[in-house]
């Protein structure tokens, strides 16, 4: 996501609470196919702001020429 918006890597850790958020809110077969926001709270969350952005493609590097933060 950092990558494909054209931000620095100081952005890694919204990176990552936003990808919590969006797999919090998705669906699960672990919890009988609902979501775990709904599992734990009894309620339903909207996702209706939920943005589709576009997509793009990355060559695989080899772990001799990344480093850890580096696009895979």
């Amino acid at each position: 996501m950092i990558h494909g918006a054209g931000l620095s890597d100081v952005y890694w850790a919204e990176a990552v609470l936003t990808t919590v958020i969006i797999r919090n809110r998705s669906p699960t077969t672990a919890v009988q196919h609902m979501t775990p926001h709904e599992c734990f709270y009894g309620k339903k969350r909207n996702v209706y702001n939920f943005k589709v952005f576009e997509c793009t493609a990355y060559m695989h590097v080899s772990k001799e020429q990344r480093r850890k933060w580096d696009v895979k």
